[in-house]
């Protein structure tokens, strides 16, 4: 399970990422491995749009102030 792996630790020309997913209106994220983000919602940000996360494994994510795994904003609905 979650074999597949997004892994943000290198993606922005050789250097961690932000976010590795953002999230978009009426998303379904399923079976991933989300890994290696830096920013506030350094795993997955969603800003103010209504998705659903499924078999989802946040690691070894980090954030400054908020958020390190998943940070969910501006009215956000996560389940």
């Amino acid at each position: 399970r979650n074999v597949c792996v997004i892994d943000g630790s290198r993606s922005d020309a050789g250097q961690p990422t932000q976010h590795v997913v953002q999230g978009a209106e009426g998303a379904r994220l399923d079976g991933f491995t989300l890994r290696g983000g830096v920013g506030d919602g350094g795993g997955l940000l969603a800003q103010g749009v209504t998705m659903s996360i499924w078999n989802c494994i946040f690691r070894d994510n980090r954030a400054s102030r908020f958020g390190g795994g998943l940070l969910a904003v501006g009215g956000a609905d996560v389940t």
